[in-house]
């Protein structure tokens, strides 16, 4: 939009749009904003008087936009209103025509520069029960161009299937108070290619360095799937010898 020419000189102006996805075209029957649904958001401008082969941006006003894409879901074309209260804001010709020396407002709406980056974010606690990604969750999208499709990362899942797992003592400790017990863990089911971690970080089928008490042993199969199963590792009595 270019204004050539201002009768008041300096005057507060506001930036609104209409609020519809393919506004109507003004006609000189139907040119009031009185019966037209607009913005609620709106960018305040203090239009200077106006000089000759000047031009003058104004402010930012994408948050009046986004409100009517918001709103109709996009649009088709936009229709913006600029409201100076009691003041008539009339354009006309001047200067003798010297297209060089017209003074312009330019209406100034910024879109984010080339390129547009987002990133998408899997949330794995909607994943199915059992199931686990086997790449990571994120996928980063670059967009150079309107229209432009850029989301084409296949995320990897599996569903585990289930690992059944036995634990069994093999030894007790052999005095109170050592920690040379031993058990084992017997997998079945799952992917197969199963790797072992004891809570007290021996990586083998079989612990052979327990203390008494619980165990709890994490079976993982080649898939990233896991199960866990725990085992009692006994001990004889503490005696007590004393000589009379």
């Amino acid at each position: 939009m270019t204004v050539t020419g201002f009768d008041k000189g300096p005057t507060d102006a506001v930036i609104k749009a209409e609020n519809l996805k393919s506004p109507p075209t003004y006609t000189s029957s139907d040119n009031y904003l009185s019966s037209r649904s607009t913005t609620s958001q709106f960018v305040d401008w203090s239009i200077p008087d106006v000089v000759d082969g000047t031009e003058y941006t104004s402010p930012n006003f994408s948050t009046v936009v986004q409100q009517v894409v918001t709103n109709q879901n996009g649009i088709t074309h936009l229709s913006l209103i600029i409201s100076t209260g009691d003041d008539d804001l009339e354009l006309w010709n001047h200067d003798d025509n010297q297209s060089s020396k017209y003074p312009k407002l330019n209406l100034s709406y910024f879109i984010p520069g080339n390129p547009v980056q987002y990133v998408v974010v899997v949330d794995d606690t909607t994943l199915p029960i059992g199931a686990s990604f086997t790449t990571d969750n994120l996928e980063v999208a670059v967009f150079t161009a309107e229209g432009q499709i850029d989301c084409d990362n296949n995320f990897g899942v599996v569903i585990c299937p289930i690992i059944n797992v036995t634990c069994v003592e093999l030894s007790a400790v052999t005095c109170f108070g050592f920690t040379d017990g031993s058990a084992t863990a017997i997998p079945s089911g799952g992917n197969g290619g199963y790797t072992y971690l004891w809570d007290n970080a021996e990586t083998t089928s079989t612990a052979i360095s327990l203390s008494a008490g619980l165990h709890t042993v994490t079976v993982t199969d080649s898939m990233g799937c896991t199960s866990e199963c725990s085992v009692t590792i006994d001990e004889p009595a503490n005696v007590v010898s004393c000589t009379v």
